[in-house]
């Protein structure tokens, strides 16, 4: 992960405060990136977008065949012994 994929920051949506306080599904988030055009060529260079986060928490989901916050939980947050996270 190193932000070089060129797709649009979704959190830069003119439309977010429409939906970002809302409950997405994935194919409602998924058609909201798809709307965007991607912001440069992949590799062309380096700049942070959120849509990769959530793109790559969809890929853990899938490959784990488990909820991200379970995934998070037991990667990171037992594994540290966090509370109140």
């Amino acid at each position: 992960m190193n932000h070089t994929s060129g797709l649009f920051n979704i959190t830069r949506d003119p439309n977010i405060e429409s939906w970002v306080y809302q409950t997405s599904s994935e194919n409602q988030m998924m058609s909201r990136i798809q709307t965007h055009k991607i912001d440069f060529e992949p590799g062309e260079k380096m700049e942070y977008s959120n849509t990769n986060y959530i793109l790559l928490g969809y890929i853990l989901e899938k490959l784990e065949k488990k909820t991200y916050k379970s995934i998070l939980e037991k990667r990171i947050v037992n594994k540290l012994k966090l509370k109140n996270t």
